[in-house]
């Protein structure tokens, strides 16, 4: 169960070191063993760091979310959404035309797994991407991350495609997941509810 001290919510400027930090210990929870530190330096310097989660929350396209607790600065949790056309060319073809929610960079803390954070995180921007009128949801995850394709899932995602995702130097296989939105934002539940 999720301790009752956990709050959700959306990130602002405040949250940027916190987010930034987080992101930093998490990333590699999510990459196969294969990827060296090198590479995984690399990338949270290149896409992970304080100015790039600074742009994410000043982007009005974007929103961030958090997980957080009342006693700590850092959050135990983050995510990145965005209700928009998908402009990438191997991943497009591959989703459905027009506006789709995406969410992405969905990270917990390694100690809050398994206490029901990441279903509430999940529950609360599926329901505002609802509420916004999105009727799908996407995600990409690693081929090989066992743990959280298995959270998706339950989450009512399902195997939709497949991208290359680039980690420094190595080249991944990803699989894209799609989660269909009920017209009713209330019908969305945390996994086991």
């Amino acid at each position: 169960m999720t301790p009752p001290s956990v709050g959700i919510r959306i990130a602002d400027a405040t949250d940027v070191p916190g987010i930034a930090l987080l992101a930093a210990q998490t990333f590699t929870l999510a990459c196969p063993p294969t990827v060296t530190p090198d590479d995984v330096e690399e990338f949270v310097t290149a896409n992970l760091s304080a100015s790039h989660i600074a742009a994410w929350i000043a982007d009005p396209e974007v929103t961030v979310w958090v997980a957080a607790t009342d006693s700590e600065e850092t959050p135990i949790a983050y995510v990145k959404t965005r209700l928009a056309a998908v402009e990438d060319e191997e991943i497009a073809p591959q989703l459905p035309a027009g506006p789709i929610f995406e969410i992405n960079k969905f990270y917990v803390a390694a100690n809050a797994h398994h206490t029901g954070v990441a279903a509430r995180l999940m529950s609360a921007v599926l329901t505002a991407a609802a509420a916004r009128g999105a009727r799908t949801a996407w995600l990409g995850v690693n081929a090989s991350n066992e743990r959280a394709m298995r959270f998706y899932t339950k989450m009512g995602f399902a195997r939709c495609g497949e991208r290359t995702f680039v980690v420094g130097s190595q080249r991944h296989h990803d699989f894209l997941m799609l989660k269909q939105l009920p017209p009713d934002a209330r019908a969305i539940k945390p996994a086991g509810e």
